[in-house]
């Protein structure tokens, strides 16, 4: 969500979800980079969403204190929506304290809770690929120092039935 300038209730808002800085990438060599590695993640997962095309870049920074609460990037407001997110951790979890990434799930009975499952920071790793279906709920947890660095896109595809 665009945050006008000049907003400070739609600020605060926001910091209640999220606070990193992002820049959008429009370089092809990034996407012809990452795309097969995100198409074959579909296929070995088999999962084999039908998708159709990818959205921009975002290159994001969390710093001390930053964070990306629970949320699912699932946009169903288009003709077609996200299939696949992937998250491509740009330094290694050493370079920064906390700031783990997390996925919570429930098994499908009414009465489970909702399970969270950690990335290990030692899976982390400066160059590894994270891929996973855009309705997961997922989050970044609060970076406590250092910095991470890391870069997202989205797969596309006609909507789920």
């Amino acid at each position: 969500q665009k945050i006008e300038r000049g907003d400070p209730e739609a600020l605060k808002k926001q910091y209640k979800i999220r606070r990193s800085s992002v820049v959008w990438l429009h370089d092809n060599w990034v996407y012809n980079l990452i795309k097969p590695a995100i198409l074959t993640a579909n296929v070995n997962a088999h999962w084999n969403f039908t998708i159709d095309g990818f959205e921009q870049c975002q290159f994001t920074i969390y710093k001390e204190n930053n964070y990306y609460d629970w949320h699912q990037d699932s946009v169903h407001s288009q003709p077609n929506e996200r299939k696949l997110s992937a998250s491509l951790f740009l330094n290694d979890g050493e370079d920064y304290e906390e700031g783990e990434f997390e996925f919570k799930y429930q098994d499908g009975s009414n009465k489970a809770e909702a399970k969270t499952v950690t990335i290990n920071k030692t899976a982390m790793k400066k160059g590894s690929l994270l891929v996973f279906p855009s309705f997961l709920y997922h989050r970044v947890k609060p970076v406590k120092s250092g910095t991470r660095h890391s870069l997202v896109i989205w797969s596309r595809g006609p909507k789920f039935k």
